[in-house]
């Protein structure tokens, strides 16, 4: 390529919460058409549609814009996704194919309409199977997870999140059936356990005597 000729622009939006392969193959395929900026999601835009980053924005960016290939990184968040597109008006955007159905399926078809303006294209690598942030984060929390760190996690939904879902739960099957719904996008962010209907579902009175060495 003549070293006068413009390279085109590659956009690139992703979450990078946990950094694995999958995030890397993604960048090779944008990088080999061009340069890559990557969109990074703000922590409010990732607890849109799933839970809370463990990393916050700032050090999501330090590990992102140290990969090999990355020009240039742009912060996107819910407000601005038309905005960015539109000042950057990327030739192409660089996106795995997983986001064809789900819950990040409404934010494709937005992505498309938008760079089919200036004629952009979209480009869908597959999926890297076997592999996602969601799972190894699922994986790690079989280590068990710290009352520290629950009280971290809980701040930080506190200050991304306008709007904290926390539903009550008595029992081990309950907080499974907290943890585990979801309707679309809306699901709960934490449970609590009260002395009340804890001793209640034990038959006991609310008395303390039933205590936390009970809880399973």
């Amino acid at each position: 390529m003549n070293d006068n000729m413009k390279k085109a622009v590659v956009y690139v939006p992703m979450a990078a919460d946990v950094v694995h392969h999958g995030h890397l193959n993604i960048i090779n395929v944008a990088k080999a058409m061009g340069d890559v900026v990557i969109g990074l999601f703000d922590d409010a835009l990732i607890a849109s549609y799933k839970r809370v980053p463990l990393m916050d924005f700032e050090k999501r960016k330090i590990v992102v814009e140290n990969i090999k290939g990355v020009k240039s990184i742009v912060p996107q968040g819910i407000d601005n996704f038309d905005s960015v597109l539109r000042q950057l008006k990327p030739d192409y955007v660089v996106h795995g194919d997983d986001w064809k159905t789900g819950k990040q399926s409404v934010m494709r078809d937005n992505v498309i309409n938008i760079i089919s303006e200036w004629g952009g294209k979209l480009v869908e690598p597959a999926y890297t199977t076997g592999i996602s942030s969601t799972a190894l984060i699922e994986n790690s929390k079989k280590n068990g997870v710290t009352s520290d760190a629950r009280r971290k996690m809980l701040r930080r939904t506190l200050s991304v999140k306008p709007l904290v879902r926390v539903l009550e739960a008595h029992n081990g099957l309950t907080g499974l059936i907290v943890e585990k719904t979801e309707v679309g996008s809306n699901h709960f962010d934490a449970m609590w356990l009260s002395s009340l209907t804890h001793s209640t579902s034990k038959g006991k009175p609310d008395i303390l005597y039933v205590d936390v060495t009970t809880i399973s």
